[in-house]
């Protein structure tokens, strides 16, 4: 999705995350942790500013890391990692990759 455009492909594997975070009954309010790959630190900005976007008021804990993909039309993903609450003593850690 988004072509070449990194902007738009960091706003599609966002749009995944949110989805599959919504299926469980939680937001982008429960991710405590982002790992986002990217493929040039060029496009730094650009993912940057399209994950500020879904997430400015959470400020989860998040790494980039410079790496190679099997496609040369991919150019991010993404590992979020969140938190629920299931019962008021006991909590279950989601994890998922796009």
């Amino acid at each position: 999705m988004g072509g070449t455009d990194v902007y738009l492909q960091t706003c599609q594997v966002l749009r995944l995350i949110l989805g599959s975070l919504n299926e469980v009954g939680a937001s982008a309010q429960d991710v405590v942790r982002l790992r986002i790959y990217l493929k040039d630190y060029t496009d730094f900005p650009e993912i940057a500013r399209a994950q500020f976007e879904v997430f400015e008021s959470v400020r989860p804990t998040c790494t980039f890391v410079q790496t190679s993909f099997v496609g040369p039309e991919f150019r991010v993903q993404m590992d979020a990692d969140a938190i629920l609450e299931i019962h008021s003593s006991e909590s279950m850690l989601l994890q998922y990759s796009s």
